[in-house]
């Protein structure tokens, strides 16, 4: 429960803060990327959260995609002890 918690909150801090392509919101424990909605993108976003991720020494896992408008996605990972 207190994980869908911090997904929800960074995602409502992303809608909230998140105006341009690719903007990232992150910390220790996850990472939120605003992303254009296709499959590169997201490939990309991994990439990012994975970077992110290994950074404190974990592992980026996805845990949603959601629809923010016609072409832009919002991806959220959570940043994990293992995998």
């Amino acid at each position: 429960m207190a994980g869908t918690r911090y997904v929800l909150a960074v995602a409502a801090v992303a809608l909230v803060a998140g105006c341009t392509t690719s903007q990232r919101l992150e910390s220790s424990r996850g990472i939120a990327v605003r992303i254009v909605d296709d499959i590169d993108a997201l490939e990309a976003a991994i990439e990012r959260a994975e970077d992110h991720c290994d950074v404190h020494d974990r592992h980026a896992v996805l845990q949603s995609v959601s629809q923010l408008d016609d072409n832009e996605v919002l991806a959220t990972f959570d940043c994990v002890e293992s995998r």
